[in-house]
């Protein structure tokens, strides 16, 4: 397995980029350096099949509807929920507030996917967000 963070400064927030021995992999929380991200799938060469939230501030958020193209998006089902509100995303009080289309897959506590070689396994985790 191949861990790549990958770090907004603007925000100081922090994407990663997983990808297994077969270049199959998802996107963490990608968030407002797009263009960084997207360098850093292109060198890696990565099929990247899914992104992956794991709350819904914008910060951590921003750069899906960028990314998404045909990509799965998964989260919680509060996260989808709250990645669709303004005042729940935290984008409202940014000058350019934004909203995302809710999660193709929503995934409760326990509840593992399969992405290439690799199982992700969700784990509800409350505190910084209630939907973390």
């Amino acid at each position: 397995m191949n861990i790549e963070k990958i770090t907004s400064y603007e925000m100081d927030q922090n994407c990663y980029l997983v990808y297994d021995e077969n270049g199959t992999g998802f996107l963490i929380d990608p968030g407002a350096d797009t263009m960084k991200i997207l360098q850093a799938m292109e060198k890696s060469g990565a099929n990247i099949t899914h992104i992956l939230l794991t709350h819904c501030h914008y910060d951590h958020i921003y750069s899906v509807n960028e990314l998404r193209r045909g990509r799965i998006l998964v989260a919680s089902a509060e996260c989808s929920k709250h990645i669709g509100e303004r005042s729940m995303n935290l984008s409202a009080s940014c000058d350019e507030p934004f909203i995302v289309a809710p999660a193709d897959k929503i995934l409760a506590d326990g509840e593992e996917m399969k992405i290439g070689t690799m199982c992700v396994k969700m784990i509800k985790t409350p505190g910084h967000t209630s939907c973390s």
